[in-house]
């Protein structure tokens, strides 16, 4: 029988085409089962990684919470960070944390772009007036430079490392210009000045220094860790050979403690009935004591309740200081003042006259003029005036003139120790008077116009390679001095200091070139008002540039912001505080179905935007609470060695606590914190968890003052990135720190 060729071949073609065809319909199934699995797999795979860090990342984050609350300087801790597949790095643009506390009942301070590494920051102060905002430069910074430079006179710079129990255990690097040294605390340093080349310390850690001039004479000295008011507990003094003289006055009674190397002294405080502003029966409280030194060396000196402190050292019989006021000022209302032999000036700036009552006596000071008052030998009390003055404590001169004396030129504008605009009334000395202006963060024009010598009437560029000026006078009696410092091409104002020097003799509480940047705030808005910080923007540099710009002062590594406005009848009341921090954060980042997968860790707190980046919080940031309306939060900041690169590797992680600092124990009337990034929504939420339970914030969403049955942390709206903490409308003691820990990191091999 004969083969159909021609059929068995279609039938081999049709077996061929089927059998493709069943392959194809396998690796099509194969494909769908793969497209399910491999997402599914993927997850799996990013489920792992997370729950692998997370624990490493919260076991970080609990530890460097221990060592910042609980730990001293010099402990450490180690801990093992094994990365599954992803890759760990740092990263120093991710922002950080701020916190603020008003002062004044029923208002509220917001802040916003705090950590951008730009030169502007943005507040909201809806509810009241504002006059000035004073800016702090925090130094969050292992290496952070600290940075004194004098007033371009002849003399001396004592300078001294900040007597603190929380501070560094190793030896403080001092550079004077010239040479390194390293010290202990307790030990000064002297370093000469003249005017061609003022005095200059850079120094590794927190110092206090004073200039002297001369024969020396008195100044206003601040604590260690002022308070708004400006009064403090404790202080540490560099002194010099000789006689020092601490003079401490407070309302409130008190021991004071002084070390002066292996002297102590301990003094009960002598008390004066005096009357109060408001006219009611009041006190005075003083020490005042002396200490002679047979080399120069620091005097601790420690209050059992807060004080003010004048300091007099040299032998100079002279000598002139501002007085602060009760808001912490030096331009007000209302001023303590001890008992002295002294007199007192009193400068009134205002276009009209003014009444002041001392200690129920009532004088006339003239508008734009000064008025010399004597002091009741042996008894302190109250300057109480009917508008805006300045007072000085004088040891000698007549009418306006003094013999010699150093302060600074506090500005009308501020009431501190730097400001844009000038409107002054100042005295003059036979000996010749000089002011003399240093240049804070940016180059400005500086206007100059005064009614004692017009021939120096001029405008004056203060910049890098000039950055300072002075202007003398011979005129005994002095007069009105008017000042305007603007950035060029009309970029607004920026803020220098000025000091004021008559003859050849004085003495200051010299502030540190990162201290109180003071800008005016002539505008009540109450939405967001944007502020350029007299500082550089470092955001266009690279991580190193950024660093080097932290260390060197170019830029802040951490802000204190102190907003001042009228309150109570003073125009220079600090009514609202608030302080940013940035923090580096270290990243564990790692792919599942999609890229791009993190989790974070810095200042305590963990975040994930695993699953499909949703930010969600594993640990929120810390903060302790009560017993009753009391938070205390001690900021961790973790500063890493940039240049080691970890990545895929085990390495074993170092943390070491090297400092620790108090930025703020006082009664706020609102506190709130805010957290940069995506994340801050979520721990906004977290913070808030326990509100659920309420009953009032269920019946009243959103309403603060309904919420009666709930104290801590509260998130306003369910998108803010801001929380607040709720007190049942009371008053809240808060205490804020901040603790630098040092991360080493080494790469285990093998």
């Amino acid at each position: 029988m004969r083969r159909d060729l021609r059929q068995e071949n279609e039938d081999a073609v049709t077996a061929a085409v089927a059998t493709v065809l069943l392959f194809a319909i396998v690796l099509s199934i194969i494909s769908g089962m793969m497209a399910m699995i491999v997402p599914t797999m993927a997850e799996l795979q990013g489920a792992v990684d997370r729950e692998t860090m997370e624990g490493q990342f919260t076991d970080l984050a609990q530890e460097t919470v221990r060592l910042s609350e609980a730990g001293l300087p010099g402990d450490r801790s180690e801990m093992m960070i094994q990365p599954h597949t992803g890759d760990v790095s740092w990263n120093l643009r991710r922002g950080g944390t701020w916190y603020t506390a008003t002062l004044v009942e029923d208002q509220t301070l917001r802040l916003n772009s705090m950590n951008d590494l730009d030169a502007v920051i943005e507040h909201r102060y809806p509810g009241g007036d504002l006059t000035s905002m004073c800016l702090t430069d925090l130094r969050a910074h292992i290496d952070a430079e600290h940075r004194h430079i004098s007033p371009q006179a002849n003399g001396k710079m004592l300078v001294t490392p900040v007597a603190s129990l929380q501070t560094s255990l190793e030896r403080v690097t001092v550079n004077d210009g010239v040479d390194t040294h390293r010290i202990r605390a307790g030990n000064v340093i002297e370093i000469d000045s003249n005017q061609d080349s003022p005095a200059m310390a850079i120094s590794s850690m927190p110092m206090r220094a004073i200039f002297f001039q001369g024969d020396g004479g008195m100044a206003t000295f601040a604590p260690d860790s002022p308070e708004p008011t400006g009064m403090g507990r404790s202080w540490t003094i560099p002194a010099m050979t000789g006689n020092t003289t601490i003079l401490l006055y407070s309302t409130e009674t008190f021991t004071v403690v002084t070390h002066a190397g292996d002297t102590i002294q301990s003094l009960d405080s002598v008390v004066q009935s005096t009357v109060e502003p408001d006219g009611s029966q009041g006190r005075i409280a003083m020490v005042e004591t002396t200490i002679t030194l047979a080399e120069s060396m620091a005097i601790e000196v420690t209050t059992s309740t807060p004080a003010h402190m004048i300091v007099k050292q040299g032998e100079s019989t002279s000598g002139s200081t501002a007085l602060l006021d009760q808001t912490g000022s030096t331009s007000g209302t209302t001023f303590l003042f001890p008992a002295s032999s002294n007199e007192l000036l009193i400068h009134n700036p205002g276009l009209l006259s003014t009444s002041v009552e001392i200690n129920g006596l009532y004088h006339s000071v003239g508008a734009r003029d000064t008025a010399r008052i004597a002091m009741v030998s042996g008894q302190g009390g109250w300057i109480v005036s009917g508008s805006p003055v300045q007072a000085h404590i004088v040891a000698d001169g007549t009418e306006a003139s003094r013999t010699a004396s150093l302060d600074y030129l506090h500005s009308t504008s501020t009431g501190r120790t730097s400001a844009s605009t000038w409107s002054n009334i100042v005295g003059g000395s036979p000996h010749g008077s000089e002011l003399m202006i240093q240049r804070l963060g940016h180059d400005v024009n500086l206007e100059h116009l005064d009614n004692i010598a017009p021939s120096f009437a001029s405008t004056t560029v203060i910049n890098e390679s000039s950055p300072r000026m002075s202007i003398e006078w011979t005129s005994a009696e002095g007069g009105r001095i008017e000042m305007t410092a603007e950035r060029p091409f009309d970029q607004g104002e920026s803020p220098v200091r000025a000091y004021i020097s008559h003859g050849d003799s004085g003495l200051i509480d010299l502030r540190s070139m990162g201290e109180d940047r003071c800008v005016e705030i002539d505008d009540r808005i109450s939405g967001w008002t944007q502020n350029h910080l007299p500082w550089a923007d470092v955001s266009f540099l690279s991580d190193g540039g950024v660093i080097d710009a932290w260390i060197a002062g170019e830029h802040p590594v951490g802000l204190l912001a102190t907003m001042r406005g009228p309150h109570a009848d003073d125009p220079h009341a600090a009514v609202g505080l608030g302080w940013s921090i940035p923090l580096p954060r270290m990243d564990y980042t790692f792919s599942s179905s999609v890229s791009g997968l993190e989790i974070g860790w810095r200042g305590g707190f963990v975040g994930t935007n695993h699953p499909e980046y949703v930010a969600t919080t594993i640990e929120v940031p810390p903060s302790r609470e009560g017993p009753g309306p009391r938070i205390a939060v001690t900021i961790p900041v973790v500063i890493p060695d940039m240049s080691l690169d970890t990545g895929t590797s085990d390495h074993k992680t170092t943390l070491t606590l090297l400092t620790r600092s108090q930025l703020a124990s006082i009664s706020a009337h609102e506190v709130r914190r805010g957290w940069d990034g995506p994340y801050g929504a979520s721990i906004a939420s977290q913070d808030a968890i326990d509100l659920d339970s309420s009953t009032d914030w269920l019946t009243y969403p959103g309403r603060l003052d309904l919420l009666n049955d709930y104290v801590g942390w509260v998130q306003p709206t369910p998108t803010s990135t801001e929380s607040i903490y709720h007190a049942g409308g009371g008053p809240v003691s808060f205490n804020l720190q901040m603790a630098l820990i040092e991360h080493d990191a080494v790469v285990i091999d093998g």
